[in-house]
């Protein structure tokens, strides 16, 4: 157990900015330690019978979903990747003792550091997708909200050191991360990244709150609007906002045919194709065909899961939010996981990332921590 835990200290942050699969097969290991001690897992699960419970409620409803889809072979198949979220419980059970947090910490921001360093190699070499930022993933806007994570973790420790050469230094990482976050050209990652930024100065310097704010109102006017870096045309920005707003207006057309269980998780082009069948509008389906997904979280599993799924899969994130709330009153670390939390609910409303693993796994991971860590950990108790 003791040697297991070593090799994740080490293994896991630097995989969560650098690949993707081996972070998946990491979370997939931590299985063999409540096999091994199944008596022990059995009394520590004990204290969270409501996740269990908002779990199963979930599972069950996804199961239905899927049996009522066009495509249930293909849904049931899917749900695999929501087994993913026992890694929480997993990971608070592995490091239920003193933990080396800030190490575990300063090993996952240098590796989300290299992923930037990489993504401006990409963008100056000219091979980066669409000239914006990805680090090592696949799709820019995956990468802005992953670095949402570090970038958080970097102010927090910038505020909680004490040394001036330590502040420097994490100051300095804070700054490469937004840049990075502004590389990837996502206005709606920079939007919630400013607004967590000011809840997180609000705690440690509230004098600095307004000379943020107005900051925060510079920048969106000349970055969001106009665009200064041009990683994008104007134009193209522009059509991919048009098409996304015109693909969420038309969302209760689908969304009412399906209220209960939605349509499953299965691929976009099945449900076009058998809705084409049943005379759907052919100039919504044409949107949806070329947009994919509705490019908000909420709308998409309302989407797949219906209203069931939704109810279920939220409450179990409110069960994290308010965990992690209450942990904060006695440790930083957790107050620092509740605004990563907060950051990747709100993208939600931006951007797809409830299905990114990219960000899923090292969130999960850290939000395990949170339950981990014992309330006197380190530099981190309130």
């Amino acid at each position: 157990m003791k040697i297991f835990s070593q090799i994740i200290y080490i293994l896991a942050p630097i995989s969560f900015p650098i690949s993707i699969t081996l972070s998946s097969i990491l979370f997939v290991s931590f299985i063999i330690v409540p096999i091994i001690k199944f008596k022990e897992f059995v009394v520590f699960s004990r204290r969270f019978k409501t996740f269990y419970l908002i779990f199963f409620l979930f599972l069950l409803s996804y199961t239905v979903s899927a049996f009522l889809s066009y495509d249930p072979f293909d849904a049931i198949k899917r749900i695999r990747e929501y087994f993913f979220y026992f890694g929480i419980l997993l990971t608070a059970f592995i490091f239920n003792e003193k933990i080396k947090l800030e190490k575990i910490l300063k090993i996952f921001l240098i590796f989300s550091l290299i992923s930037v360093l990489y993504s401006i190699f990409n963008i100056l070499k000219g091979t980066a997708n669409e000239g914006r930022a990805h680090g090592f993933f696949l799709h820019p806007l995956t990468y802005s909200g992953f670095l949402m994570i570090p970038t958080v973790f970097s102010m927090g420790l910038f505020f909680i050191k004490k040394k001036k050469a330590q502040k420097l230094i994490f100051f300095l990482s804070f700054l490469i991360l937004l840049l990075g976050l502004i590389l990837t050209d996502s206005r709606g990652a920079l939007i919630v990244t400013f607004l967590t930024l000011i809840i997180l100065i609000y705690k440690f310097k509230r004098k600095l709150i307004l000379p943020l704010a107005i900051v925060f109102l510079i920048f969106s006017i000349s970055f969001l609007l106009k665009n200064p870096l041009n990683l994008r045309e104007a134009a193209l920005r522009e059509e991919s906002l048009k098409k996304r707003l015109e693909l969420i207006r038309a969302f209760p057309d689908f969304f009412f045919k399906r209220v209960f269980f939605g349509y499953g998780r299965v691929h976009t082009e099945k449900i076009v194709s058998q809705l084409e069948k049943e005379n759907f509008n052919k100039e919504k389906l044409n949107l949806l065909k070329h947009m994919n997904h509705f490019h908000v979280s909420y709308l998409q599993v309302l989407f797949y899961f219906g209203i069931f799924g939704f109810i279920f899969l939220y409450s179990l994130y409110l069960y994290l939010l308010l965990i992690l709330y209450r942990n904060s009153k006695r440790n930083i670390f957790s107050f620092l996981n509740f605004l990563n939390l907060f950051a990747f609910l709100t993208y939600g409303l931006f951007e797809i990332n409830i299905f990114a693993d990219e960000i899923l796994l090292p969130l999960f991971f850290f939000i395990g921590l949170s339950i981990a860590i014992d309330e006197d950990n380190s530099i981190f108790r309130v």
